[in-house]
């Protein structure tokens, strides 16, 4: 998605379960999801309406809820806790405007500020200093002494009582419904847009903290930013300098000079931490010592908490301090109240939010793309739990050993042969370079390079219709008991997903094969395997209307059918396409060691989707797993 689409996600999680799983992927649950392209600013309330309603009935009604400990029925009721969101978020959930003269929620009308070039500053933070601090009659940062006295802090009362002078206002943007129309809000309404939805909750108003705030801050050091400390009268070395017309920025003491940031990098390259304790930083570091790439999450926090400290003790003066922001100064207050940090910080949401965007194959429609991702994952989920709760891909084997032996100690109908079979384990696993289907031959990809012929070509269409085009990379046999077995092909499937990737026109459909599904996709690990029943032979032809190479043609043609005679023998057989020893029926030689290979054709039935156990045709260069 472009930086231009804007969609808003609810998730929720549970606070009541313990501390290192109310923060899991697994505790999340999309609740709602907001359409773009645009942010919904204040009218989010209209959305959240259907939330909120079930909150209430959380609240005052609860709903029946089993005990799995105690098999016991039980009346849950739930409360919401609070919002963890970014600033403007925090505007559009509370009402209260992130912008102006007030923009602080905590300050609310005392807010220090005042007008500078064209914006506005958030100054007259010394207030909140001791009476006798010596910052309290310095005149560095505005030119002024400090005298004030901290602003006071506003009680929910208070809070409600502003609340109670606001003016009825309809949501939405249509004139006559009185929206899309920008007045001027009155002195008593001060920074506030609307009362908040999450009010109509019986317990809201009574929250010390209602919004959780995860903030990012950006430097300000701009030109007109040096000209207002020129015009405060303050820090001379800062301020903007003309030569012969040529206007000059001086460098902040703040700020590292380009041999500051190699000696830096230099440092952490020569850090050496103990094992397992972060990454290898000498791998992150450029060659150059200009830069440090690359780094994870975890790479940070080290990088931050224990060597930018150490780091930076060189390259910056003794003198230099950090500013005071009034959002920092309201976040040690409320870092008390909520806890542990893990508890409240954006980072788990925005982990989740990027596996949310991952589901998005139509990007003409987003929203349904996730929405139809998060059901099949919820579902696989809910499964899993069913099954003792176990991991549906890692202990479905064992599960389904079990649920046969049950069946067949109840002497059930249902326990067929072929269940008995694959209730074991395969006895034995082969893999092949080629084989016959529904007497049609197939090889794999790195086999057919050394070939005229084009038979490695695959395409299946997926439960939705969805046709998958790609190439046959290994074929696998895996042998049961009582004589079954089953063959499956493993293949490098194309990413045809958009329509600049795969085209149909008149007929002829031609895709685009630059790109594969990688290893490591949360679909393409699964459902790289299909069986060989499932597979139809295709051919790639190169795309002549095209510029780019990475294009082909898909052609599908109704093949001559080979026929299997159970008493042919190959004795050194000729390939006469290649004029070499037959590929087809014999070892090879530096694999197995011997220059004289008889090798018997396999007297086995083809596979066919009609029967269940099915065995294979094969070349008789296997290679045992």
């Amino acid at each position: 998605m472009n930086q231009s689409y804007s969609m808003w996600s609810i998730i929720l999680t549970t606070y009541n379960t313990p501390p290192w799983l109310c923060m899991k992927e697994s505790s999340f649950m999309l609740t709602l999801l907001i359409p773009g392209p645009k942010s919904p600013a204040k009218d989010i309330d209209v959305f959240l309406r259907p939330l909120v309603d079930e909150l209430k009935m959380l609240w005052d009604e609860g709903v029946q809820m089993r005990d799995a400990a105690t098999n016991t029925i039980f009346t849950m009721h739930a409360a919401l806790l609070w919002t963890i969101n970014d600033y403007p978020a925090r505007s559009s959930l509370s009402g209260w405007s992130g912008q102006g003269y007030k923009a602080c929620s905590t300050c609310n009308k005392n807010t220090p500020s005042c007008r500078i070039t064209n914006k506005i500053a958030y100054v007259g933070h010394r207030r909140f200093l001791h009476s006798k601090h010596k910052w309290r009659e310095s005149l560095l940062f505005n030119g002024k002494k400090e005298s004030r006295k901290p602003p006071r802090q506003f009680s929910n009362a208070a809070i409600l009582k502003q609340l109670d002078c606001l003016l009825d206002r309809i949501p939405g943007k249509r004139p006559s419904y009185g929206g899309g129309v920008k007045r001027k809000r009155t002195e008593s309404e001060l920074n506030q847009t609307k009362r908040s939805i999450f009010f109509e909750l019986s317990y809201w108003s009574s929250i010390e903290l209602k919004h959780n705030l995860d903030k990012n801050e950006n430097s300000k050091d701009t030109q007109k930013a040096r000209e207002d400390l020129k015009n405060w009268g303050i820090r001379d070395n800062l301020w903007l300098q003309n030569n012969n017309n040529k206007i000059n920025q001086p460098h902040p003491d703040y700020s590292f000079k380009p041999t500051d940031r190699e000696r830096f990098c230099q440092f952490i390259r020569g850090v050496n931490l103990p094992y397992g304790f972060r990454s290898n930083f000498k791998n992150k570091v450029l060659p150059n010592d200009s830069n440090i790439i690359r780094l994870k999450s975890h790479d940070y926090h080290i990088l931050m908490q224990r060597l930018l400290p150490i780091g930076v003790r060189a390259g910056l003066p003794a003198n230099v301090s950090t500013a005071i922001i009034d959002l920092f100064l309201h976040l040690p207050e409320e870092a008390i109240l909520r806890g542990p940090v893990h508890m409240r910080w954006m980072y788990p949401f925005e982990r989740y939010m990027k596996k949310l965007k991952a589901y998005v194959r139509n990007k003409a429609r987003p929203e349904g793309s996730i929405a139809e991702g998060y059901v099949a994952d919820e579902a696989l989920t809910f499964c899993s739990m069913y099954l003792d709760g176990r991991d549906v891909k890692a202990k479905f084997s064992s599960w389904f050993s079990d649920k046969v032996y049950r069946l067949k100690r109840n002497l059930s109908h249902e326990c067929t042969n072929e269940l008995k079979a694959l209730a074991h384990d395969p006895l034995n696993a082969f893999l092949y370079t080629a084989c016959i289907v529904h007497d049609v031959r197939f090889v794999v990809y790195d086999r057919e390079l050394r070939r005229t012929t084009q038979i490695s070509g695959v395409f299946t269409v997926g439960e939705d219709g969805t046709p998958f085009y790609g190439q046959l990379a290994e074929i696998i046999q895996l042998n049961y008991l009582r004589g079954y077995s089953v063959v499956l092909f493993r293949c490098k499937w194309f990413n045809t997903s958009g329509k600049r990737r795969y085209v149909e026109k008149n007929g002829t459909i031609s895709i685009d094969i630059s790109r594969e599904w990688y290893v490591g996709n949360a679909w393409y690990d699964g459902d790289q395997y299909i069986l060989a029943r499932q597979a139809k032979q295709g051919f790639y032809l190169q795309d002549p209307s095209r510029n780019s190479n990475n294009w082909r043609v898909v052609e599908d043609v109704h093949h001559r059918k080979h026929w299997d005679h159970p008493s042919l023998r190959l004795v050194n057989d000729v390939d006469v396409l290649h004029d070499t020893q037959s590929s087809d029926y014999n070892f090879d030689v530096g694999d197995v060691g011997e220059s004289n290979v008889v090798v018997e054709r396999c007297v086995a039935p083809i596979v066919d989707d009609q029967s269940f156990h099915s065995n294979l045709v094969a070349d008789l260069g296997y290679l045992p797993m």
